[in-house]
């Protein structure tokens, strides 16, 4: 009988092991060698192999063709990559067998960046090529480059392609794109329900955004304008969609009863019975009245009060008061960040609040190591930019400016926002303009100031911005980046506040007040001619704080100036009244129109402007339940 072979090897390992002597290659006792190894470099070393071998054309066995490019690949690359490819390659298809294949409805470009992924992991995005890609790899089913494309068109989304990209986030189901772009075509729908992007939504497209309780709208007459223009925009194969857009429409928020009488009476809304029904119904028993207001709708033009007194206890303020004139309420929207003061504050024509530089207050001010004057006073010029987000009521970081500075001025045209004057490091100063591209957000150098316009006011009227300070008067053209002398007022204007209302000019000096009354001067930019209207009064027994200049401004249509009225014998900085009067043109007479008192210190300098401000996202004055934010 055969037997087995013995082991010497084994026993004698075994033998020693058992009698504590370490022989040959034996690990020592209690050293556990692992049975299992992962290389964490393997996946990627044979990736790197695979491109070393496309590029040198080693084991190619495939050619994409796609318009009048070639890509030489290798089929186990694309299957393991793309679904569609392996599906290609292994179902028997005729593609199985064939060395070269042609692809239809993709473009070369983004083929070439989908392969250079099977081969790399890496994608390079821009927005000029990123829809061409997702369409591409929703055909070839790579789920990775899908959403990483949905996620940098979000992140790209603004209001000039929301709503194309609106357009193509539901043509493809992309509801990551698809809700960001919603949301800000609902946050501009006036601006952009004029557009021609707009025009061409699809009916189904225009009824999901034209059902929104989130329409930043005034009025629902807006609503309906901008549905009768996309309907007559080519109303032959478009009034399918009319009675389901009919039904989007809230009449019972619309103020004039006779809009449902005329829509009948419509050559457009005749042609569809089921439309007409609609609308014979609501005027037989009227439009319902339970029905939600658009967001929209609760925007108040409101006089927000940027304070720009130095606060060392960043903790204490961190709201900004808001005076709605309509409801005679204050509410407070988010500051910007926390500690900057003397800030400049402009509002543009598309209602963006922007605040850029300011000054923040170091802890150590007035140490040994400072040498000049804004040292001595621990200020640390800044040249940050922020706009607020209406709807979330917080801060976003822009493009900062070239320049740092604070105490300076913001003006804004229709594309643009210039930072004018100011002072820099060593409290000097600065005389350079530079502006700010709203599109592109972009900052460049514009041109620079004459000397001595420092402190100033600034007022654009059309393409020029009017700088005045003191006796001196001047314009700039910012088409032609020209400066130009105007006609002095001939009453000193110290410091003034200015604004444009019916064509001109209104100008009222900070400093140097009469106690009689508020001067008012005008000055007409087409005549170009100065005159007087009548001065404000001044209630018997009050006084005007120097640190609180009048503010001229225009709301709702009419010309105001605000005033801060203080007791001459109890300064109360914590509580101070202001004062609202009116300008009525035809009487050429100011009347108090309203008295209010900001629950807010106020002890040096404020900035006032008007922004129309949603109280559906700010707070009551006495709320503290927020926090200003910033991202």
């Amino acid at each position: 009988m055969a037997t087995a072979a013995p082991l010497p090897a084994q026993n004698s390992a075994a033998t020693a092991s058992t009698s504590g002597t370490r022989t040959g290659n034996t690990p020592p006792s209690g050293f556990t060698v692992a049975s299992k190894r992962e290389n964490p470099w393997h996946a990627k070393s044979v990736l790197d192999q695979l491109k070393v071998m496309l590029d040198s054309g080693e084991l190619i066995d495939v050619v994409v063709n796609v318009e009048d490019k070639h890509f030489p690949c290798h089929r186990a690359v694309l299957s393991a990559c793309s679904p569609y490819f392996k599906a290609m390659f292994t179902s028997g298809m005729e593609e199985c067998n064939r060395r070269e294949i042609t692809l239809h409805d993709v473009d070369a470009n983004s083929v070439g960046q989908i392969l250079n992924y099977a081969y790399t992991s890496k994608l390079d995005l821009s927005m000029e090529t990123v829809q061409n890609l997702f369409v591409a790899a929703s055909m070839f089913q790579i789920h990775f480059i899908q959403e990483t494309c949905a996620q940098f068109m979000s992140a790209h989304v603004d209001v000039n392609n929301c709503v194309s990209l609106f357009s193509f986030a539901c043509s493809y189901n992309s509801q990551w794109l698809k809700r960001g772009s919603k949301e800000l075509i609902e946050q501009n729908f006036h601006q952009l329900s004029k557009t021609d992007d707009f025009m061409e939504l699809h009916g189904s497209e225009l009824v999901c955004i034209l059902a929104s309780d989130n329409l930043n709208v005034q009025r629902e007459d807006q609503v309906l304008d901008a549905a009768k223009r996309w309907l007559e925009y080519d109303p032959g194969r478009r009034i399918k969609f009319l009675p389901e857009i009919t039904r989007q429409v809230r009449f019972s928020l619309i103020v004039d009863s006779t809009v449902v009488h005329s829509l009948r009476q419509h050559e457009l809304f005749k042609r569809s019975p089921e439309c007409c029904q609609y609308l014979a119904r609501l005027s037989e028993a009227g439009p319902p009245r339970s029905v939600k207001q658009r967001l929209g709708m609760g925007e108040r033009s409101m006089i927000v009060c940027f304070g720009s007194s130095p606060n060392f206890d960043p903790d204490e303020v961190h709201r900004v008061p808001c005076f709605s004139i309509k409801s005679d309420e204050i509410f407070t929207m988010a500051a910007p960040p926390r500690g900057l003061w003397d800030y400049g504050v402009t509002v543009t024509r598309l209602n963006d609040v922007i605040v850029a530089g300011g000054c923040l207050v170091d802890d150590h001010s007035g140490s040994e190591d400072s040498y000049d004057t804004s040292q001595d006073l621990g200020l640390r010029p800044q040249r940050d930019v922020y706009i607020y987000e209406h709807t979330h009521d917080r801060w976003h970081k822009r493009a900062p400016m070239l320049t740092e500075r604070f105490d300076l001025h913001l003006a804004a045209t229709d594309t643009h926002v210039y930072a004018i004057g100011g002072m820099g490091r060593g409290g000097q100063h600065l005389d350079v303009i530079e502006g700010y591209d709203l599109k592109d957000n972009k900052w460049k150098y514009v041109t620079s100031m004459p000397p001595g316009l420092s402190p100033l006011c600034a007022i654009v009227y059309g393409t020029h911005i009017y700088v005045i300070q003191g006796d001196t008067f001047l314009s700039f053209d910012t088409e032609t980046n020209t400066w130009s002398s105007r006609l002095p007022s001939g009453g000193c204007l110290l410091v003034p506040s200015a604004t444009v209302f019916q064509d001109q000019l209104y100008f009222v000096a900070g400093y140097n007040l009469p106690r009689s009354g508020i001067p008012v001067q005008v000055y007409n930019p087409n005549a170009k001619r100065w005159h007087r209207v009548a001065s404000i009064p001044i209630r018997s027994g009050d006084f005007l704080h120097f640190t609180c200049r009048p503010k001229v401004m225009v709301i709702d249509t009419k010309l105001h100036v605000l005033v801060k009225h203080e007791d001459d014998e109890e300064d109360d900085d914590d509580n101070a009244l202001f004062s609202l009067y009116q300008y009525n043109t035809e009487t050429d007479k100011w009347t108090l129109s309203h008295s209010f008192s900001f629950p807010y210190s106020i002890r040096v300098d404020v900035r006032f402007v008007i922004a129309g401000l949603n109280v559906n996202y700010l707070y009551p004055a006495d709320s503290d339940d927020s926090d200003s934010s910033e991202e």
